[in-house]
């Protein structure tokens, strides 16, 4: 799996079919993805203190970056779906058999 190590279980603990292990396997990328931009935008707040950065405007660019931070945990592979293996209409995971941690949420939370 590169230089990414295997998880084998889910955030709640429990083992991650082998199918699913690349998409596990997944959520240190995006999170390596999120630190980075995260790099990148106090970079960018630094040269845009600078006079040759004055167009960068700092609060556009940090709510920016703010957003594809937030694109990107959002998409982290977080729980295995409780779902029948042979449903293929879930409406909870739509089939996939794992849950972003937003999808799990809204699935388990109890409605008030």
């Amino acid at each position: 799996m590169g230089k990414y190590p295997r998880r084998t279980r889910d955030t709640l603990g429990r083992p991650i079919p082998d199918r699913l292990l690349p998409i596990f396997a997944g959520a240190q990328r995006l999170d390596e993805w999120c630190r980075l931009a995260e790099i990148l935008q106090i970079k960018l707040g630094v040269l845009a203190q600078e006079e040759f950065g004055c167009h960068l405007h700092p609060a556009s660019l940090n709510e920016l970056f703010e957003k594809l931070k937030q694109h990107g945990l959002a998409a982290i592979p977080y729980a295995l779906c409780d779902c029948h293996p042979q449903e293929l209409d879930c409406p909870k995971c739509e089939g996939r058999r794992w849950l972003t941690q937003n999808e799990y949420l809204e699935a388990y939370t109890p409605r008030q």
